[in-house]
């Protein structure tokens, strides 16, 4: 289970259900039901077909690190006890040459 808390609401992800709980309401995906496919599969599918008919991803490659960057953050911060920032697992050089966090 993944749970993240903010100030506007939480998230939570437990197995294929993800949960949104804004304002004491509760939003409820169950993707087992959704489609037969694993959903890295449809993701990969997507990332595949856009590299054969020369498309854009749908999602870029900056961002997709970004995304790995905070996961790993997220680990390290849960074994560390304290606070680990995105930006440790990129380097400054690739950062300032991309106006990475701006």
């Amino acid at each position: 289970t993944i749970e993240i808390n903010g100030s506007k609401g939480t998230a939570i992800l437990k197995g294929n259900e993800f949960q949104l709980i804004m304002n004491d309401e509760q939003t409820s995906t169950d993707f087992s039901k959704q489609d037969e496919k694993p959903l890295f599969v449809k993701q990969y599918d997507e990332i595949v077909t856009a590299i054969l008919n020369g498309a854009q991803p749908p999602v870029s490659g900056p961002e997709a690190l970004k995304s790995l960057a905070a996961v790993e953050a997220i680990y390290d911060s849960c074994q560390q006890h304290s606070a680990v920032k995105p930006s440790k697992y990129i380097s400054e050089n690739y950062q300032s040459s991309k106006n990475f966090y701006s």
